[in-house]
């Protein structure tokens, strides 16, 4: 430790990090304990919040390139986050760590490894991001009123499984399909709740439609359907404006802050941008039909799946077609061996509602787009991933959103 006096809610913390070979420490019972790095930024995120919460705790800091066994053989517990009451803040919340994630995170450490005229380079791209996060500021802090918390226990990390989501949507990968399916609309039938969809993709030129006042709005893509798939979950009635995503109306950039779908206009005007801050969003405002389980630890699994997808698997998915040859073989290993990982976490039953919402796209494409990229899902090593999208494809929601195999 520095020589700061150690905060009194600190019952134990081990003098140093350690490492494969040493014995576990001796933990005082029934108290919370935390795995860390004294130096990590990422930690120091849960560090925070045991100390705005003043819980009694136990740090063991580790060696994070030398890990014991027996830190190893544990369950990762996901720490716990301060919420603002309202849902609207929530969801600003989430954009922010989100932003941080994406842009700022990887500019500082661009920056900080890079040296002469590359270095300048990197810098003005950290305080771009930088500007773009203050402008969420303002003149305050960021979400200060949390004291009266009274939001769900989500772990803010999970936020962190943007920085795996690097497209809008899920577009098909041969491009004359995207072109023809952008003209012609395709997919599935529709549920009697969306009471109103564009049948073609808008695009910068073509007039704003007439929407239907005192309703959800959802501007969005159709082979984007995660946040789809939550609407139909709940039945909730909507509209959706489907919108070129190269080339976006003008009338569309004016509402949205980022220009990025989906975007939920809400009946006030508001604007909830990201398409797991939306349906993070439609869950906690519209409560039949819940998606999230009652159980603390199963939501806390339920984050872990959806950022195991994020950080892992859609990486992993993208990457198959950004490679040839032995690299895109390596590339479909490595994407088998993350399916594989998932898999372990499944067992012989699905993940829960929220989790299986907010995969499921993905897995819809995956036996096309592996076939597309010349190769063939090895069902048998995934044989309770399969049987999880055979249940899947019997749900409602799924049924009401999905796209054809051509598309």
């Amino acid at each position: 430790m520095s020589n700061q006096q150690q905060p009194a809610n600190i019952i134990f913390e081990s003098s140093k990090h350690l490492e494969s070979g040493e014995p576990e420490p001796q933990l005082k019972p029934n108290l919370l304990t935390l795995y860390s790095m004294r130096f990590c930024p990422f930690a120091q995120r849960t560090r925070l919040v045991l100390q705005h919460k003043q819980l009694p705790h136990q740090i063991v800091n580790l060696n994070l390139v030398r890990k014991p066994d027996w830190f190893l053989a544990k369950t990762r517990t996901p720490e716990p986050p301060l919420y603002p009451g309202d849902a609207r803040k929530r969801a600003a919340m989430r954009l922010a760590v989100g932003k941080m994630g994406d842009s700022v995170i990887p500019a500082f450490y661009r920056w900080a490894m890079r040296r002469g005229d590359e270095q300048k380079a990197e810098w003005e791209s950290l305080l771009a991001g930088l500007t773009q996060l203050q402008a969420q500021l303002g003149d305050s802090n960021f979400f200060g009123d949390c004291d009266g918390a009274n939001g769900r226990p989500d772990d803010l990390a999970l936020d962190r499984a943007a920085a795996g989501r690097r497209k809008d949507a899920g577009l098909p990968a041969a491009r004359g399909q995207y072109r023809q399916a952008l003209k012609a609309g395709t997919g599935s039938s529709r549920g009697k709740n969306v009471l109103m969809e564009t049948a073609k993709h808008l695009e910068s030129g073509e007039p704003e439609p007439q929407l239907k006042p005192n309703l959800l709005t959802l501007y969005s893509m159709r082979f984007c359907p995660a946040h789809r798939l939550v609407l139909q979950h709940k039945q909730l009635p909507h509209q959706i404006v489907n919108l070129n995503l190269v080339r976006k109306p003008d009338w569309f950039l004016a509402k949205s802050a980022s220009g990025k779908v989906p975007a939920l206009l809400e009946p006030d005007g508001s604007v909830l941008e990201d398409s797991l801050v939306t349906s993070r969003h439609l869950e906690e405002t519209h409560r039949e039909s819940a998606l999230y389980p009652s159980n603390a630890d199963k939501r806390a699994q339920m984050d872990g799946v959806i950022a195991q997808m994020g950080e892992k698997v859609i990486p992993a998915f993208y990457r198959l077609f950004g490679v040839s040859g032995d690299e895109k073989k390596a590339a479909f290993e490595q994407l088998v061996t993350e399916l594989e990982s998932m898999q372990s976490t499944l067992g012989d039953s699905n993940f829960s509602p929220m989790a299986d919402l907010m995969i499921w796209p993905w897995f819809e494409r995956l036996k096309p787009s592996c076939s597309l990229a010349g190769f063939q899902v090895p069902e048998e090593r995934l044989k309770s991933l399969m049987s999880w999208m055979g249940r899947m494809e019997q749900q409602r929601a799924v049924l009401e959103t999905r796209n054809t195999d051509e598309a």
